[in-house]
């Protein structure tokens, strides 16, 4: 009977032994190849490995990359960091949802805005550890729902996109706090009731909203809602909470087309600042507003108010700053300076003597004198928001919002239309209002005929030349 030697024993585990150890230190050394220079610039700097080989094992010890705006239209090679936290790759050239993202599950961080994806498809729901989601600043028109599955998701921001609706995805998020989807063609919000009872803080500005649910003021968790630059009419009457107090703290409704605030204001008693600029708000203002005591701050201006002094609504506002609201309104008791025309406007701007001629441009805009002296504005500090701006009304009539200086009552203002930017006609006018006053010139809303073309030029003259 042959029976093995202990030697023999051992040798054979230890050769067996050292065929694990060979095999395990192959592994370890496999060199990581990236299809993308940039991404490979990238990951070096972040593991202070300037020279040599990139191995798998270097890849694990990853958990944090940051390169923004470095060129990179390709991940491939990351999937090796399997170990990654945080991942900051705002402004490349990425087309597509990485495949690579399939085995970054410990993700909870990822930055992906400016670059040029427009489908985020449902592999998404691949990163289970993911809090904080950046895509804003893509051509973003589809976002899967399986989205919805990320329980853990805080904070998603989808601004600067191409989306019509709210992902439907984003209603099944159990732990939302801070949505943006300011800057898309969103016009309704129905359907996302779970939305408005989960996240704290909403964006929503310029988009095409022309309503809002009203369960979005009855809201048990939203405290900052964000509605400026909308198609907004009207907004609905603000029920009692569920739970009592409304915690609704921001709310920000300005430039829109509300003509009144909305009924049962009273009920919003955690309202601290209240943004209803650039409206149609008309006299007089609410009663209700001097019930709301935690307000701190409150803009109505460029609205359709009666302000003067001893009128209803500016004794209203005096109430309210008595008791430390800080209140931003139009004052409408200028009377124009002595003096007026175009040598005084331009001695008073300190326009330099070598560019006074009526049609010479200065300041960042390239203003014609003409222009800005019939705005009643200084070209060389003019701000973008006080330069003439084109809006939709709910009902497809153009408006065009500019100003107007009072002293240049010898300067004619001609609205002019056009569908080719080449060929222009004068605008049935439909109706001018005065939104009051900013600085010493009037902020006027012309309103044009329905159907009229979407181009619109202001053209200045001095008819006498």
């Amino acid at each position: 009977m042959n029976l093995p030697s202990p030697l023999s024993s051992f040798g054979g585990v230890l050769v067996a032994a050292l065929v694990f150890l060979s095999s395990s230190w192959s592994l370890r050394a496999e060199t990581v190849t990236f299809a993308d220079a940039a991404l490979e610039a990238a990951v070096r700097e972040a593991l202070e490995i300037p020279v040599g080989p990139v191995t798998t094992a270097d890849m694990l010890e990853l958990e944090v990359l940051s390169a923004p705006e470095a060129g990179i239209a390709s991940l491939s090679g990351l999937e090796h960091a399997v170990n990654l936290l945080a991942l900051d790759l705002f402004g490349n050239e990425l087309a597509e949802w990485p495949t690579e993202f399939s085995v970054l599950t410990k993700l909870e961080e990822l930055d992906l805005g400016a670059n040029l994806l427009g489908v985020i498809p449902a592999s998404i729901a691949e990163l289970t550890a993911l809090v904080e989601l950046l895509l804003d600043a893509n051509m973003i028109t589809e976002v899967s729902p399986a989205i919805g599955q990320l329980q853990g998701l805080l904070y998603v921001n989808l601004a600067e996109n191409l989306l019509e609706e709210v992902p439907a995805g984003l209603n099944d998020l159990p732990s939302i706090q801070i949505l943006d989807l300011s800057l898309n063609f969103i016009s309704s919000l129905q359907g996302t009731e779970n939305l408005a009872a989960t996240v704290e803080d909403l964006f929503l500005r310029w988009n095409d909203l022309v309503a809002i649910p009203s369960y979005y003021f009855t809201s048990p968790t939203l405290l900052w809602l964000d509605l400026a630059f909308n198609l907004l009419n009207d907004l609905p009457t603000i029920e009692a909470a569920a739970g009592g107090v409304v915690p609704l703290e921001d709310l920000d409704i300005s430039r829109n087309f509300l003509t009144e605030f909305p009924p049962g204001l009273e009920r919003l008693e955690s309202l601290i600042w209240l943004r209803a600029d650039g409206n149609l708000l008309r006299s007089p203002l609410p009663s209700e507003l001097l019930s709301l005591p935690l307000l701190a701050m409150l803009n109505v201006a460029e609205n359709r108010l009666d302000v003067r002094p001893g009128s209803d609504d500016r004794i209203l506002i005096e109430a309210l700053e008595a008791e430390g609201v800080v209140v931003f309104y139009d004052l409408q008791d200028f009377e124009p300076p002595n003096g007026s025309g175009f040598e005084d406007w331009a001695e008073a701007n300190e326009i330099p003597a070598d560019r006074r001629g009526f049609l010479d441009t200065n300041g960042p805009f390239a203003l014609p004198n003409l222009a800005a002296y019939a705005y009643g504005v200084n070209p060389f500090t003019v701000a973008a928001d006080d330069l003439p701006r084109l809006v939709l009304l709910p009902d497809g009539s153009p408006t065009l919002v500019h100003l107007l200086n009072p002293a240049a009552g010898e300067v004619e203002v001609i609205y002019e239309g056009s569908e080719n930017l080449h060929t222009w006609a004068p605008l049935d006018v439909l109706e001018v209002i005065p939104l009051g006053f900013v600085g010493e010139s009037f902020r006027l809303q012309v309103v044009f005929e329905p159907g009229n073309p979407f181009f619109v030029q202001v053209r200045v003259l001095l008819p006498a030349n």
